[in-house]
């Protein structure tokens, strides 16, 4: 897969694929929501954004959508706003051709 035909809100690099998020925590259920207007994946989440509950769920929910280990996921930036980026290590390029058709069908 190009880096052309990729959603805005993924980026791949060296160490794997770069998630641009945005979080709603204090819901019901964790869910991805889909792509919003501004170019992040929206995801709610079924913590409360207290004392890193929120950040631990994100990460834990990620996993297990992208078939992961929770220790390859990695926030890399925005762990106390509602904007993150989060790195999924070691993902390859076929599990990212994966990942975009379930999230943006």
């Amino acid at each position: 897969m190009s880096r052309e035909n990729l959603p805005p809100f993924i980026q791949l690099k060296k160490e794997g694929m770069v998630l641009s998020v945005s979080v709603q925590a204090g819901a019901k259920k964790s869910e991805l929501l889909g792509p919003a207007p501004d170019g992040f994946l929206k995801i709610r989440i079924a913590a409360p954004a207290h004392e890193g509950k929120a950040n631990r769920e994100l990460v834990r929910f990620l996993a297990e959508i992208f078939s992961l280990r929770q220790s390859q996921v990695q926030i890399i930036s925005g762990e106390k706003n509602r904007k993150k980026r989060v790195l999924l290590n070691n993902c390859i390029s076929s599990e990212v051709l994966t990942a975009t058709r379930f999230i943006t069908s």
